[in-house]
């Protein structure tokens, strides 16, 4: 099947599930399945519902949106959009409810992701007093449980079978034969070991969870079918859910989502943190596109967005997924969800070059160079501009912002030597700059790969034209820009004078953090937090890291598994989750992808970075390190900077240091006592 044809189909079954809930019927609307769930609540509100918090994507990398399940604290568990719910039931001895996976207190959950080495991906385990339930995800349509119960005396647990869920839909035909579970005539569930009978019929019954009512078939119009399906003993049980109308493939290759690269620090939660948001990013993907958010809630690809998530992939050792995203930063250019925005030409070029820089292959350089010729172009002419840039990009956009006047505007006229490019509806000048600049500089590299020797210079004094203005920008006004501290050092470099950056960066510190370093307030934007805590880790200010990190370590959206929460105005944006029976009310929009790429490159950089601001550039080892860790050994193999692969151990005494790649100045964090680098270079 073409890409073209995958995304008929996609769109076409989106059609049909929004058609079914808005249709006129004697004049009246019918109500979404977001209404008829609320509703359902409203009229039994003794039943347990989903949680609609802290849902984590579980899918195969490249799967449709559609396809990918979704998981909830507590082990509650869809394995597809519109398909059903499964959750958990602790039942005592007079058939009463003790619990459910939706309804247990957070407080009595244990989430983490499972890295089993006979496993391509990793699994959500979940452990309650009465049960451990461990989800993975076994190839595209095929989802696994594996159950561990542990009951106190005499209660049960039941595996519940329904129509809501983390991201149900209506359950119209149940059909029990051959010991399998058939949802829909389309999913079915089976048990290891078999079960003879199951309990079945509609939930609108009140007492669906405990009655027994032996299941055949049963059909029913509503969508409210259910099915209980009872585990006796203390055991262990694996269940598996399958979707046999499921693509064979998602068409993207990959080995093992686990990063390559091996870390050894004191602690543990720093490198599940690094593994954890290499396995969301890939696990989000749909085809070869990115997505910035939960894919169902948010189907663009979103150029800066993607740039971000290419570039972790990339560091964190995925470089063959990294390779093949970069069709998506190669065309079309400007991409944004709110329509064309300045800032994709410079950030693709970027994600390009990460991508480039470690890949040994002449054919790939050759193949991207015309498109990185096109958005040179395209900065070039944004920086040139007399009048208003107008672009119009192919694909999906923002409903609620379809008809805005700007829609297909992509900058003002340049002013004082700067692009004055519109990102998410502002103007935020030095932030489009900045990675206008580190565009440029990223394009003057891949121009030196494919031979080009006249090009890369006019590219390199445009960016120096560029880094100028910038910095005269940046110290003669007070800027308030959302965007203002997010770029300059991290990634772009763009920043000349660091004493007077940390001036502005600092009166952002405090009007939103108190005397001891904590945060007042959850910040407007997690991921532009991240960022700026990047900006103070190459200001040597490891201290203000760490204060950000263990605020965002705190403040997870599903705690356990490192994901957290952002843009709120976009959640449900295209109205998808009303034709959802699941994601009710929820409290934020989660996972948001760019905080994962931005978390993941951070971390990685507080081991090893390249301090881009010294001539030549300065491999800097271990500046995120605190001093607490310095009483114990430490660990990094097979980190990835554009300077070469590196290795580094700390023994208590000695950094050792070793790098694939050519000579370069190496600096130690910090915290490390003077006296103590030594270092080796390997040809690479």
């Amino acid at each position: 099947m073409t890409r073209i044809t995958r995304r008929k189909t996609h769109w076409l079954w989106l059609a049909g599930i929004l058609l079914e809930s808005m249709l006129a019927v004697g004049g009246a609307s019918v109500p979404t399945q977001r209404q008829i769930t609320l509703d359902a609540m409203d009229r039994r509100p003794l039943h347990f519902w989903p949680r609609s918090l802290g849902h984590v994507v579980l899918g195969w990398p490249g799967s449709r949106d559609i396809d990918k399940g979704y998981h909830e604290p507590g082990g509650s568990f869809s394995p597809g959009a519109g398909s059903f719910g499964l959750s958990l039931l602790v039942l005592d001895p007079q058939n009463q409810v003790l619990a459910t996976s939706d309804s247990l207190p957070l407080d009595q959950i244990r989430q983490r992701w499972e890295w089993l080495p006979d496993q391509e991906l990793p699994a959500i385990r979940t452990e309650t007093p009465s049960y451990t339930a461990s989800w993975s995800i076994v190839r595209p349509g095929l989802w696994q449980l594996h159950l561990q119960t542990r009951p106190a005396e005499s209660n049960r647990i039941c595996l519940a079978l329904r129509s809501v869920g983390p991201a149900g839909g209506p359950v119209r035909v149940l059909e029990w034969r051959d010991h399998r579970l058939m949802i829909n005539r389309r999913w079915i569930v089976a048990t290891d070991p078999l079960l003879t009978t199951v309990s079945g019929g509609t939930e609108e019954s009140i007492d669906w969870m405990t009655a027994r009512r032996d299941l055949t078939n049963w059909v029913g119009t509503n969508g409210w079918g259910c099915a209980v399906l009872t585990l006796p003993g203390r055991r262990e049980w694996t269940v598996q859910v399958a979707d046999p109308s499921s693509p064979a493939t998602s068409g993207l290759r990959f080995t093992k989502l686990q990063p390559l690269l091996q870390i050894s620090v004191p602690e543990p939660w720093f490198v599940e943190s690094i593994k954890a948001q290499t396995a969301l990013l890939a696990m989000s993907l749909v085809g070869w596109e990115t997505r910035p958010m939960d894919p169902l809630s948010l189907p663009v690809h979103w150029t800066s967005d993607s740039a971000y998530i290419v570039a972790a992939l990339a560091r964190a050792g995925q470089l063959d997924i990294a390779r093949q995203l970069c069709r998506s930063l190669c065309e079309p250019d400007f991409a944004g969800g709110y329509g064309p925005e300045a800032d994709a030409p410079g950030l693709a070029l970027w994600g390009l070059n990460e991508v480039a820089g470690r890949v040994r292959d002449p054919s790939f350089k050759q193949a991207v160079w015309p498109h990185v010729v096109r958005k040179v172009e395209g900065i070039q002419r944004m920086r040139a501009a007399s009048r208003p840039v107008t672009a119009n990009v192919p694909g999906p956009r923002i409903p609620q912002f379809a008809q805005h006047p700007e829609l297909n505007r992509v900058c003002d006229p340049a002013r004082d030597g700067l692009i004055h490019g519109r990102v998410d509806w502002q103007r935020p000048v030095l932030y489009v700059n900045a990675v206008s600049y580190l565009g440029l500089l990223n394009a003057v590299a891949m121009a030196d790969w494919v031979g080009n020797a006249g090009g890369d210079a006019i590219w390199l004094a445009q960016a120096a034209d560029i880094r100028t203005s910038w910095n005269i920008a940046a110290h003669s006004t007070q800027t308030t820009e959302e965007h203002a501290g997010i770029a300059g050092l991290w990634p772009s470099w763009i920043v000349t004078d660091k004493p007077a950056y940390a001036q502005l960066l600092n009166q952002r510190w405090e009007s939103s953090h108190d005397s001891e370093n904590r945060r007042k307030n959850p910040p407007s934007r997690s991921a532009f937090a991240l960022a700026e805590a990047h900006q103070w880790l190459y200001l040597r200010r490891p201290d203000r890291v760490w204060s950000e990190l263990e605020w965002f370590h705190e403040h997870q959206a599903s705690p356990g598994l490192y994901t957290w929460s952002d843009r709120p105005n976009l959640q449900n944006a295209f109205h998808r989750w009303d034709a959802i029976r699941g994601w009710i009310k929820p409290p934020h929009n989660t996972p948001d992808y760019r905080i994962a790429a931005e978390m993941l490159h951070l971390l990685l950089d507080m081991l090893v970075y390249v301090d881009e601001s010294e001539s030549p550039a300065v491999l800097v080892i271990g500046e995120g390190v605190p001093a607490s860790w310095l009483t114990g050994p430490l660990s990094v193999q097979g980190l990835s900077t554009r300077l070469g692969l590196v290795d580094w151990t700390w023994d208590k005494q000695i950094v050792r240091v070793r790098v694939r790649g050519n000579s370069c100045p190496v600096r130690l964090g910090a915290e490390f006592p003077p006296g103590v680098l030594r270092t080796q270079f390997l040809r690479p």
